[in-house]
């Protein structure tokens, strides 16, 4: 192994960016109305996050159940500002061939969609999906770090 392990050791690499921003409660209620996370910070001030902390099966569309939190805010950020919609995109990292990718990047934004429209009964037209696979890294993909960076759900508000 190019890192000096062996086929039977599994190392992990886990992003964790849940974060608010200071002085707001992250978790409170949707009838509060004063909680402002670092998520609708960025889609209020840029229009857009990547979003790092929902979690698919190995090479498939699968939800885990790590996601539940992350969709939750997402869908409580959907129910403070009813007039936002949201193009969910998915990204990929390196590994494996560009259509492959891509289509596991696209299908992935639908697993996103489909949750949030079903599971927290935010109106569909009010995501649009896509995918991009690999095509648009933000770190090297010669490490498990940087392949762990560019595998993530980017949010951008639309319209």
């Amino acid at each position: 192994m190019p890192d000096g392990g062996d086929v039977s050791t599994l190392r992990v690499v886990k992003i964790d960016a849940r974060c608010e921003v200071p002085g707001n409660n992250a978790n409170a209620s949707s009838g509060s109305g004063s909680a402002v996370t670092a998520l609708e910070r960025a889609l209020s001030d840029t229009g857009k996050v990547d979003v790092y902390s929902i979690y698919f099966s190995f090479n498939s569309d699968a939800l885990r159940d790590e996601s539940q939190p992350t969709l939750n805010d997402i869908a409580e950020v959907m129910r403070r500002h009813r007039d936002w919609k949201l193009r969910i995109a998915g990204h990929t990292d390196g590994i494996g061939g560009d259509e492959k990718n891509l289509d596991l990047s696209k299908r992935r934004a639908a697993a996103v969609k489909d949750a949030l429209v079903k599971k927290y009964g935010i109106g569909v037209s009010r995501f649009e999906t896509t995918g991009f696979g690999k095509s648009q890294p933000k770190d090297t993909n010669d490490t498990l770090e940087g392949r762990a960076h560019n595998r993530r759900v980017e949010l951008m508000k639309i319209g």
